[in-house]
């Protein structure tokens, strides 16, 4: 990787016409400091998207509970330039937390979203990213513990054969083909067997470097080991674009697993990337809106007699598209700016502490010296947090109280939590779980007609005539003419 201080240039079309984006794999072990260190640090601005084994997972605040005033709210290290995705699981449940989260940068282009067919397990899940209109698929891995093997076989069972695909993570797995450095001490397992069947079986290619280990041994009678693995499936590896494999012991932040880094070269899939803008809105353009919106609606001949359903559907569409139309047509338009806000408490001390654990790192210094920078840089972060919070504490008064509370809860993309259908699919957007839960509970049921035909009614006995005499019929002639 290539560390420096400046903030990254906007995206950019390439001469070839791809937009290249660096990723970054890593194991947290479990370090608040670390992930912070990782998303706040200039150290590692060309990072585009991170991946983190065995991440940080815990009470992130509070939330109001029927019977608990102090139920906790648990989640993983957050940061304003990044977004944060996890398994679609219960990540509420501190039995089961998230073993593997996946961060995406947010004024770097990139789209991403939870694939809704990925299994639900804390080990692993699929996230599909877009970048420059091309679509790939990257599945973060974390198998440790009593289901190891299990959670091995799952993942074994995945398919990833048509869509391109990236498999990154820590899978605690090793085998004799995989380790080609002096020292290493691999025995042959059959999870191990299975591992390398599966790569085969599967058309998947390891893009480490297998003369460098990724785990260093910290344990006497251990040895370096490489369990931290880069995959690609047949379908990514044709196109020739993941290249510039590296790791690191030292951009790990004192782990005892390295930071894998790798860039993708995203080809071009439309002519014309969609550039986001938005409209100033000006009072003095009044009149002139309303005109173009008049215009509008005249030319689609919207003022019409509604008579059905139908008819008030479109005539709501027509006028939205209408306003939309006026406003492109009047209002200033100006692009939108692609830098997202940095973490605002991370400081000139946080960043000097996390350079100096960088470098004790390169320069060989002992594991006492490293284990102080890292001590350190843990205490610079919770110092700057602390007086950044202090600050916005100080400033609270009767008239901003409740902004500063909605403020420090933060903002939810989703209330509900990811839904399972029938057939084993999750929901994970609002559109899909709106549609889940009406399915579920206002199921569409055919109903036939209850009424009878006419054939099958029972017939009733016609009724005579009354009789009428010629002496009445002459009678009311008279009257009636």
């Amino acid at each position: 990787m290539t560390a420096g201080t400046q903030a990254p240039q906007p995206p950019a079309l390439a001469d070839n016409g791809l937009i290249s984006r660096e990723i970054m794999q890593v194991n947290a072990v479990k370090s608040n400091t670390r992930i912070h260190a990782l998303l706040a640090s200039p150290e590692y601005n060309d990072i585009s998207i991170l991946i983190v084994s065995d991440p940080w997972w815990g009470p992130i605040g509070t939330t109001k509970h029927d019977t608990n005033d102090q139920h906790r709210l648990l989640g993983a290290p957050a940061n304003p330039l990044w977004r944060c995705f996890a398994p679609p699981i219960d990540t509420q449940n501190p039995a089961s937390p998230p073993l593997c989260i996946a961060y995406v940068r947010k004024d770097r282009g990139i789209l991403a979203e939870i694939d809704p067919l990925s299994p639900a397990t804390p080990f692993f899940f699929t996230l599909d990213i877009f970048i420059n209109g091309f679509g790939f698929k990257i599945i973060p891995v974390y198998l440790h513990g009593p289901k190891h093997a299990e959670a091995a076989q799952a993942l074994f069972q995945l398919p990833m054969i048509e869509t391109p695909t990236l498999v990154c993570g820590d899978f605690n797995i090793q085998h004799p083909d995989f380790s080609d450095f002096p020292g290493a001490k691999v025995k042959s397992s059959a999870l191990g067997r299975e591992f390398a069947e599966w790569l085969l079986d599967s058309d998947l290619h390891v893009l480490n470097d297998l003369g460098r280990p990724t785990r260093e041994a910290r344990v006497q009678g251990h040895a370096p080991s490489i369990i931290d693995f880069t995959i690609v499936n047949g379908a990514l590896f044709s196109l020739d674009i993941v290249s510039d494999w590296d790791s690191s012991f030292a951009h790990s932040l004192d782990s005892d697993h390295a930071a894998i880094f790798f860039t993708i070269h995203a080809p071009r899939i439309t002519d014309h990337p969609t550039r986001p803008h938005r409209f100033v809105i000006d009072p003095l353009m009044e009149e002139d809106w309303t005109a173009a919106f008049e215009q509008r609606v005249l030319e689609l001949g919207l003022w019409c007699t509604i008579t059905c359903p139908q008819e008030v559907e479109e005539l709501a569409s027509g006028l939205l598209s209408s306003c939309t139309w006026a406003t492109e047509a009047v209002m200033e338009c100006r692009p939108t700016q692609r830098k997202a806000p940095r973490a605002p408490w991370w400081n000139e001390d946080c960043s000097a502490a996390c350079g100096r654990v960088v470098r004790a790192k390169e320069e060989g210094l002992d594991r006492d010296e490293i284990r102080s920078h890292t001590s350190h840089l843990w205490y610079c972060i919770r110092k700057a947090k602390r007086s950044f919070f202090d600050e916005i504490c100080s400033t609270a008064r009767p008239d901003n109280i409740w902004g500063i509370n909605q403020w420090y809860r933060g903002r939810k993309s989703y209330g509900l939590p990811t839904l399972r259908g029938p057939d084993g699919t999750l929901a994970t957007t609002n559109l899909a779980k709106a549609e889940l839960l009406h399915n579920t509970f206002f199921p569409y049921t055919p109903v036939t007609p209850a009424g009878r035909s006419v054939e099958a009614s029972a017939q009733n006995a016609e009724l005579p005539f009354p009789a009428i005499t010629r002496g009445e019929i002459a009678a009311n002639l008279p009257e009636e003419t």
